[in-house]
């Protein structure tokens, strides 16, 4: 009775997606609703995340998902006589690695050794990490270090100046740049 629904947002196999992305699919003509399932499994018969059949639009915001972990979506349309389409093709995405906690120096440190050894802690699914420093906050001054092939949770910034403020972020990283 229905076409089935196509599948658009995010595209099949995107890699880091937020945890909380907008799923989107396009409308399929007679439909009144939508079924959405979300699941850790290809075949959904792993954990459901989310499974509700009366979305009257063609998209929803999915919240509450981890970092670094795959999800599978799926869609089909409905009416208010009970009929539904097939389901659409199944699309994958996995959301992005958690942001990087750092651990030494404290924030707003203050009598800082001149070469101190910054400390973040390890993130699950990273291959390496992004360091920079930089001399303002929004990290659009002079920068002081920045790589993104660190594989090691410390680095040692050398030839600071006295009575000046540093400011430093790392971003994990892995095989697909997330």
């Amino acid at each position: 009775l229905f076409q089935t629904p196509i599948l658009y947002l995010p595209i099949n196999n995107s890699t880091g997606v937020s945890i909380s992305p907008a799923l989107i699919w396009l409308a399929v003509s007679g439909a009144d609703y939508y079924g959405l399932e979300v699941n850790t499994q290809p075949d959904f018969i792993g954990t459901i995340i989310f499974n509700e059949d009366t979305l009257s639009d063609t998209s929803y915001t999915i919240t509450g998902l981890l970092n670094n972990s795959t999800y599978y979506w799926r869609v089909r349309a409905l009416n208010s006589f009970g009929f539904s389409s097939d389901t659409s093709s199944t699309f994958s995405f996995t959301t992005k690695l958690s942001a990087a906690i750092l651990i030494t120096p404290a924030n707003n440190s203050i009598g800082i050794s001149l070469s101190p050894t910054l400390s973040w802690l390890a993130i699950p699914g990273a291959d390496n990490y992004r360091l920079e420093v930089n001399t303002q906050p929004d990290f659009t001054g002079a920068i002081i270090f920045n790589a993104d092939t660190l594989t090691d949770t410390t680095q040692t910034i050398t030839e600071l100046l006295n009575n000046s403020n540093y400011y430093w972020r790392v971003i994990a990283l892995n095989d697909s740049g997330f």
